[in-house]
């Protein structure tokens, strides 16, 4: 199985390019919390710092979509609970 580290940043490439190809650019914030929801179900024994660390991870990635990232941002941190 692949590290949460390597399924995150896997995940994300995937699905931004997805949103690209869309052309749907309020499709970005979506991304977020729905791998954060991949990421509990996948690796539901996280510690709270593996965590923490996908939450820091989407939330570094998130900062350019500014604003639109809120929402996104504060559905990552209930789902992740960090």
């Amino acid at each position: 199985m692949k590290s949460v580290g390597t399924f995150v940043s896997e995940e994300l490439a995937v699905r931004k390019r997805v949103v690209a190809a869309s052309r749907n650019t309020a499709g970005y914030a979506a991304i977020y919390p729905a791998l954060a929801r991949d990421v509990v179900a996948k690796y539901p024994d996280l510690s709270a710092e593996e965590k923490a660390a996908v939450s820091s991870t989407l939330k570094s990635d998130a900062a350019s979509l500014g604003h639109n990232a809120t929402t996104a941002m504060q559905e990552v941190v209930r789902i992740l609970g960090s």
